[in-house]
C-alpha cells in the first residue's frame, strides 16, 4: 500500500490507463536522498524522466512511487521449438539438476535463461536437442548391433559362466589371445570375439581332461582321478585321519594342481584298498554261514576285521569297534567297543555280558 497524502494525490492525478494495461508500483533508492518515483508512459517520449518527475511532484518533494505501465505479451511460453527444464527432465527421465551436471555424459549446454511471464526465471532448451539426447540414450541402452558369429565381452563371459573380472584376468594371463577392436556406433570402441574362437578356447580350458572350477564353485576332476573327499570316503575315514596318514608317509600318491585341489589316480587308490582294506559296515562272511565280518578302525591304515555271530550284531548297533594296540607289544592288542553305555570296553565282555565286577 502507498502511504502519505502526497503519494495518494499523485496516484489520483495519474491519467486513466487504457484497457488491458496494468500499473506496478515500487521504490528506487538514490544514494542518501529520499526515494524518487516517476510515471513511465510508453507513449510519452518527448520529456525525460527527470522532467516528468519535476512536473508531477516538484523538485524538492520526494516521490516514492515507481509506476510502470506495461502491455501484456500474448507470446506463449516457452516459445515454439523450446521446452522448459522441467519438461526436458521429464522427457529424459532424469532430475532437473542432472541436466547441467558435469558428471552426466549428456550435459546440456544449449540452454537459455529467460524470464517467465508470471515472474521468475527458467532455463529453456531446444526441443530438437532434447530429442537427440533421448534417442542417443535409447540407442546406448539397447547396445550396439553385433555382427552374426560374434559376441561382445559380456556375451563371452556368459558363454564361459564367468564375471568380467575373471575374463580380464584370463587376458592378462595370456589365455585369451584373440579378439578384434572395432568402433562402436554409439561412440568409443568395443572388442568383439568370434564364436568359433570361443568354442575352441572352451575346449582347451574346460575339456574332459582339464581341471577347472565350474560355475557352481566346485572343481571338475578329470576322468581317471578322484579328489581327496572321494578318496577318504572309499577308505571309510574322515579328513583328520586321511591327513594324518599323509603326514606319516603312509599315503605317498597324489598330485596337486597349482591353485587347485589335490587329486589321486584311481589305480593308486584301488591298489591301497586291495593292500590295506576299507572301513565298511559289517558284511556276511562268505566262508562261514551265520557269521559277519566287522571292520575295525585304528590309527594305522591297515584294516582289521573281527568275526561276530549274526545274533550278536544288535549288541554293537550304533557303536564302533576299533583295534587297541598294546603299549608294550605293538603286535598285541584287543578289540574295543564304544557305544551306548560302553566306552572302550573289550568287545568280548560286551558279547559275553561280563561286567568289570564279574571279571575280577
Amino acid at each position: 500500500m502507498v502511504a502519505g497524502a502526497g503519494r495518494r494525490a499523485l496516484i489520483e492525478d495519474l491519467p486513466a490507463t487504457p484497457p488491458h494495461t496494468e500499473v506496478r508500483f515500487g521504490t528506487e533508492g538514490c544514494g542518501q536522498r529520499a526515494a524518487h518515483g516517476w510515471l513511465c508512459d510508453p507513449s510519452d517520449n518527448t520529456r525525460s524522466d527527470r522532467a516528468r518527475r519535476r512536473a508531477a511532484v516538484g523538485r524538492r518533494t520526494p516521490a516514492p512511487i515507481y509506476a510502470t505501465v506495461q502491455t501484456p505479451n500474448d507470446t506463449p511460453f516457452p516459445p515454439p521449438g523450446w521446452v522448459t527444464n522441467d519438461e526436458a527432465a521429464r522427457i529424459l527421465a532424469v532430475n532437473v539438476a542432472t541436466l547441467t551436471c558435469n558428471a552426466w555424459p549428456y550435459r546440456l549446454r544449449c540452454g537459455r535463461c529467460v524470464r517467465r511471464p508470471g515472474g521468475g526465471r527458467s532455463n529453456i532448451y531446444p526441443a530438437d536437442e532434447i530429442e537427440r539426447v533421448r534417442a542417443e540414450r535409447a540407442a546406448r541402452a539397447a547396445g550396439p548391433e553385433i555382427p552374426d558369429g560374434f559376441v561382445d565381452r559380456d556375451g563371452a563371459c556368459q558363454m564361459f559362466g564367468v564375471t568380467r573380472h575373471v575374463w580380464k584376468t584370463w587376458i592378462r594371463q595370456g589365455k585369451v589371445t584373440f579378439g578384434q577392436v572395432i568402433a562402436s556406433p554409439i561412440g568409443g570402441k568395443q572388442k568383439l570375439y568370434a564364436v568359433a574362437d570361443l568354442e575352441r578356447l572352451k575346449d582347451e580350458l574346460f575339456g574332459a581332461d582339464k581341471v577347472y572350477k565350474g560355475a557352481d564353485d566346485l572343481w571338475h576332476i578329470p576322468a581317471g582321478y578322484v579328489g581327496r573327499e572321494e578318496a577318504w570316503a572309499q577308505f571309510g575315514v574322515g579328513k583328520p585321519t586321511w591327513e594324518r596318514w599323509e603326514r606319516e608317509g603312509v599315503i605317498t600318491c597324489g598330485e596337486r594342481v597349482p591353485g587347485g585341489p589335490k587329486m589321486y589316480k584311481v589305480e593308486d587308490v584301488h591298489r591301497m584298498l586291495d593292500e590295506y582294506g576299507r572301513f565298511v559296515p559289517p558284511y556276511p562272511d562268505p566262508d562261514r554261514p551265520g557269521a559277519y565280518r566287522v571292520p575295525l578302525s585304528g590309527r594305522d591304515i591297515r584294516r582289521r576285521e573281527v568275526l561276530l555271530d549274526a545274533a550278536d550284531l544288535p549288541l554293537i548297533e550304533g557303536g564302533s569297534c576299533s583295534w587297541s594296540a598294546n603299549d608294550v607289544d605293538a603286535s598285541g592288542g584287543f578289540v574295543s567297543f564304544t557305544g551306548g553305555e560302553f566306552r572302550g570296553v573289550a568287545l568280548r565282555r560286551v558279547v559275553l555280558s561280563v561286567t568289570a565286577t564279574e571279571a575280577t
